[in-house]
């Protein structure tokens, strides 16, 4: 092989070279790229949907209070004028669900009383519901309700009701709603304790 032959050759193996390095730096840039991409698209999606939960939890707040002013009067008539923690839930509401706040309620019991504590069911009054409200609730001030009393708010999505809590001060204003979620009792815990810091202040 001549010198003009190899040198041609040279050239050539150099410009594979190049080339396969050239494709390699501009895959890795791409995935890169990608990655940075489906990171940013990833971020918008989470604050999305939390903006999205932050507007189905202030509806839910706001349907409370509506639904609230309805029962205040009969409250307020029946009631002493104290600080009080309502816990409000329906027979629509899965029962394990129910047995956890009230388990997390009354490990809490001690730390406010049992007078700064109220529980509204709403279920259909037989013999056999009775018993059974009478069984379950027994350690708590509780009042069946009719439903269309103090009417629940629903969920955003599958538009199911929500059991909830709040806070009433002595001037029958609410001061804050907590709507528990199966599974996450920590969240409750934090709520009874700001619940505590407040009627204890």
């Amino acid at each position: 092989m001549n010198t003009k032959n190899k040198v041609i050759l040279a050239i050539f193996i150099t410009l594979i070279v190049v080339l396969f390095y050239n494709n390699v730096y501009i895959m890795n840039q791409l995935n890169k790229q990608k990655d940075i991409n489906s990171v940013l698209l990833e971020e918008i999606e989470n604050k999305y949907i939390l903006q999205k939960d932050v507007i189905c939890y202030l509806q839910k707040e706001i349907e409370v209070i509506h639904n609230f002013q309805k029962f205040k009067s009969y409250l307020d008539e029946n009631k002493s004028k104290k600080n009080l923690l309502i816990y409000r839930y329906t027979n629509s509401i899965c029962e394990g669900c129910i047995q956890d706040d009230l388990t997390n309620l009354e490990e809490f019991l001690p730390e406010i009383g049992k007078e700064s504590i109220l529980i509204l069911p709403s279920i259909k009054e037989t013999r056999e519901s009775k018993i059974h409200l009478r069984n379950q609730l027994g350690k708590f001030n509780y009042w069946n309700i009719p439903l269309e009393d103090f009417k629940m708010p629903l969920d955003c999505e599958n538009k199911v009701e929500q059991r909830f809590f709040f806070l009433l001060n002595e001037k029958r204003e609410i001061i804050s709603i907590f709507f528990p979620q199966q599974g996450n009792s920590h969240f409750t815990q934090e709520f009874f304790q700001h619940v505590k810091d407040y009627i204890n202040q």
